[in-house]
């Protein structure tokens, strides 16, 4: 018998959190400059580290999804934000 090995649960919450907020980006129930949720927040309301809650965030701004101000918090990006980011992305992979 073989056994698999666990996925791991950090990876699982990561991907997670990570996936409804972008549902709630992408289905509108977060509009462009909604602030979302805050650091302390997400690992309040998930159970995780700032670490991984830190992650989400930082990755959802690097695909364009979501901004950051300095003091104020982490908002959604307008959509033409998003599809210059996407078009950065696209023409640097080519």
């Amino acid at each position: 018998m073989v056994k698999r090995p666990k996925a791991s649960t950090k990876a699982y919450k990561y991907a997670r959190i990570k996936t409804e907020l972008s549902i709630q980006i992408f289905e509108g129930q977060l509009r462009p400059h909604d602030r979302v949720p805050s650091l302390t927040e997400i690992t309040q309301k998930y159970k995780v580290s700032k670490i991984t809650a830190r992650r989400v965030l930082n990755d959802l701004a690097m695909e364009g999804l979501v901004y950051t101000s300095r003091g104020r918090g982490t908002f959604v990006a307008d959509a033409a934000l998003r599809q210059d980011i996407r078009q950065i992305k696209h023409t640097a992979n080519q």
